[in-house]
């Protein structure tokens, strides 16, 4: 595929609570995203990546400006270590 030649799309239709729709158009702002349809493919991404890691069985660490380190748990399965 050339880089001219534009992959085709799908359309997603998703309803959103007010409180919901709200939270995007602040995380929009907060990351300076172009577009809150940016902002959806830039967090399922993520969640795929953080889904595979921990699959996996990596961690994710939080940090506190204290040095404090907490362990995340994603998508409600902790990663299991060895």
């Amino acid at each position: 595929m050339s880089s001219t030649t534009k992959e085709p799309k799908v359309r997603v239709t998703v309803d959103l609570s007010p409180a919901l729709f709200d939270r995007l158009e602040r995380l929009t702002e907060l990351v300076g995203a172009e577009s809150k349809a940016t902002v959806i493919r830039d967090a399922l991404r993520l969640l795929e990546y953080v889904a595979q890691e921990t699959a996996a069985g990596s961690r994710f660490l939080r940090e506190s400006a204290n040095g404090e380190k907490e362990a995340i748990v994603f998508l409600g399965v902790a990663a299991t270590r060895s």
